[in-house]
């Protein structure tokens, strides 16, 4: 039988040792993710919270605004609903359309007088005093995005 050397490690203590370290890696990593993930839950913010704080920005801060796609397709898609974009925010993207150039602003603009014509078609019968209200204030949108972005006043 072989004596083990003061300095020698035997397998089994190599063993003991692994998974010594690989238990207290897994609990340390475990914690950390678990202490991360209610901040990461309070920090999240909505896309459409996102999309009104760059319009935002855009409109007050433009020496710091910063465009992102992101956030201009999401206004750009969301223009017309009045729970998206409050009226107040409105205002600030119809001047917003103002810097649109281009195929952005030929497709806005397509897309208003495309949408302008559906809701046109559209009848109110049967809607509920909220659902008219809202189909106006989207057709009124349409209207204001189409006059905006004419080619007209580039």
């Amino acid at each position: 039988m072989r004596t083990k050397k003061p300095n020698e490690k035997t397998a089994e203590d190599k063993k003991q040792k692994n998974i010594k370290a690989h238990s207290e890696n897994k609990s340390e990593s475990s914690g950390a993710a678990t202490d991360n993930a209610p901040k990461d839950a309070e920090e999240a913010v909505t896309p459409n919270a996102a999309a009104l704080e760059f319009l935002n920005k855009w409109h007050t801060d433009r020496e710091n605004w910063k465009f992102q796609k992101v956030r201009n397709t999401y206004i750009l898609k969301n223009m017309y609903d009045p729970y998206k974009i409050p009226k107040a925010s409105f205002k600030i993207v119809l001047e917003y359309l103002d810097g649109l150039k281009g195929n952005a602003r030929t497709k806005t603009q397509q897309d208003a007088e495309a949408e302008l014509s559906k809701l046109s078609e559209k009848s109110t019968e049967g809607m509920t005093d909220t659902e008219v209200t809202v189909h106006k204030i989207i057709l009124y949108r349409c209207k204001k995005v189409a006059q905006r972005t004419s080619l007209e006043s580039e």
